[in-house]
């Protein structure tokens, strides 16, 4: 389907969370010919991605849409419940996808969390969980 719509002329949004599927869209993102468009496909609602896929998103041009809300409602017991504390250092990771060039979209995934974009930016830059 990427190189269907990537041989239309189509950017390609696709949603994934954690690292398998990040990962996964990745390689098809690499796989499909792509040529020059005017808008850039995108990897939606990453929560969770590896090291080696931070560099990716640069290699291949791809944007990372994350949501910095899910960074301070859905931390410490529930988000190591579902994928284990040793892989928390690779959850919301938007400071790495800048250090490494990434284009980066960040969003409120309205309506399950606020949709004002100060809290939003808040989130990003403070990381801090509400009780």
């Amino acid at each position: 389907m990427v190189a269907a719509a990537h041989n239309a002329g189509w950017p390609v949004a696709i949603h994934a969370i954690g690292d398998q599927g990040v990962s996964w869209v990745l390689d098809a993102f690499e796989k499909s010919p792509s040529g020059p468009n005017a808008l850039m496909d995108r990897i939606e609602h990453i929560e969770v991605v590896t090291p080696t896929d931070v560099k990716r998103f640069e290699q291949l041009d791809i944007a990372a849409s994350m949501q910095p809300h899910h960074a301070t409602c859905c931390v410490g017991d529930y988000v190591i419940d579902r994928i284990g504390r040793e892989r928390l250092p690779n959850a919301y990771v938007w400071r790495q996808m800048l250090d490494n060039g990434n284009h980066l979209v960040l969003g409120s995934d309205w309506s399950t969390s606020p949709l004002n974009p100060l809290i939003q930016i808040g989130d990003t830059l403070h990381r801090e969980t509400r009780i």
